[in-house]
């Protein structure tokens, strides 16, 4: 209704500077144009009250992964976590905070162009955080996937979050089709691997992985079984533990 009233407020003044002004010259039409285009500009964000400015998309990142919150004008919400199912609940404006399902631990505080949820410490902007987009598949060879590799994040749902956020810690040690399995998803073991269509393969009682090089520079490492696995190692020096344990 605010925003109603300006703009009507604004016709009737451009009414009454046009009226003054008829019959004056070229130059007088030409700026009452301009000033009818300056009337119809749609109002700044300032001129909208704060429950008007809320309602769309808001993201925050969390530790590699990006969460969108997005806020309705009808007074509901959907938080969307990768990998979980989606929140959803209804949201309220009271005494300047937006409180979600009228529970106050879940309230967050709008700051600038920002919205902060202290107890879950995330803070929500309209930007979408960088993410880390897994990069095409590249062709080895034997030789190609040699060295060290150590795991740097793990697909969660339709996105990725760091390994060391999850505690994940897979390790793995290469020599040609030789590969030493690390970490506590594997309990250190050692295979031998088969190369096929670029990737390096291994299957075992139901279970098969798969170890593939990425343009990016990554290794993406796939355990297909009960409960699928994508992780994505990074290069790493070579321990002397690991370099030792290969050697004997």
């Amino acid at each position: 209704m605010k925003k109603l009233l300006v703009i009507l407020t604004a016709g009737m003044l451009f009414a009454a500077v046009s009226l003054a002004g008829c019959g004056s010259g070229a130059s007088e039409t030409a700026e009452t144009e301009e000033s009818e285009e300056e009337v119809y500009e749609p109002l700044p964000a300032a001129a909208m009250s704060l429950e008007e400015q809320l309602p769309g998309e808001w993201y925050a990142g969390y530790e590699g992964l990006a969460l969108t919150l997005t806020l309705t004008e009808d007074g509901s919400y959907t938080l969307h976590f990768p990998g979980q199912d989606d929140q959803t609940g209804a949201w309220a404006l009271t005494d300047g905070e937006i409180i979600l399902d009228e529970q106050e631990a879940n309230s967050l505080l709008p700051v600038d162009d920002s919205l902060l949820w202290e107890s879950a410490d995330l803070l929500f902007t309209r930007d979408m955080p960088e993410t880390y987009v897994p990069g095409d598949d590249l062709a080895g060879t034997e030789g190609d996937f040699d060295g060290y590799w150590r795991s740097h994040f793990v697909a969660v749902g339709d996105g990725t979050m760091l390994a060391s956020a999850l505690g994940e810690n897979t390790d793995i040690y290469v020599e040609g089709a030789h590969v030493a399995l690390g970490g506590p998803l594997f309990g250190d073991v050692f295979v031998d691997m088969e190369l096929r269509d670029g990737s390096l393969c291994y299957e075992t009682e139901g279970l098969s992985v798969a170890l593939t090089l990425q343009q990016d520079g990554f290794l993406r490492l796939t355990v297909n079984g009960e409960e699928p696995i994508t992780i994505y190692l990074l290069p790493a020096p070579i321990p002397d533990s690991v370099s030792e344990s290969a050697g004997g």
